[in-house]
């Protein structure tokens, strides 16, 4: 499917499933199953939590809203202006931004399933707040895999 050279189909599937030299067609395909779990772990990872909370500690819609919002900003502060940082300052790379963004995600899920009081819901924000690192580390090693001129076509099968 494709040369090795990037020739090929203009088509999304062909350019991301062409031949690659040194196995990196592997690497982005095992990219694309990665970020296809993640994402599918974002989107139902909402409507759980919400059923959640309301059945075992019995948080009202108001509760979670400000629980929603709160861990959200968390989310936007943590992209917008942490990430910047570490990836400056302590030098950090994609791959280590990735484990901080999964490690945070389990610890703060972890965290909420154990706990019984409702306050606590905030420190699973503020604990969660550099999940979307993985995300962003995601999509940041499948670019550098890839050449410039068939990035687009990929990421429109991720």
């Amino acid at each position: 499917v494709g040369d090795a050279d990037g020739g090929g189909s203009d088509h999304p599937m062909l350019a991301t499933f062409r031949r690659r030299p040194q196995g990196l067609r592997a690497i982005v395909v095992a990219d694309l199953v990665a970020a296809f779990f993640i994402s599918f772990v974002s989107s139902v990872e909402g409507d759980t939590i919400y059923l959640y909370l309301k059945t075992k500690l019995k948080v009202g819609t108001g509760t979670y809203i400000a629980y929603y919002m709160f861990h959200g900003s968390m989310m936007s502060v943590s992209l917008l202006l942490l990430l910047p940082l570490l990836r400056r300052f302590p030098g950090l790379h994609d791959t280590s931004l990735g484990v901080v963004g999964g490690v945070s995600r389990c610890v703060s899920l972890l965290i909420l399933g154990s706990f019984s009081t409702p306050s606590l819901v905030y420190l699973v924000a503020v604990l969660g707040g550099f999940a979307k690192y993985l995300v962003v580390a995601e999509r940041s090693i499948m670019s550098s895999l890839l050449k410039r001129d068939e990035q687009g076509r990929v990421f429109t099968v991720v």
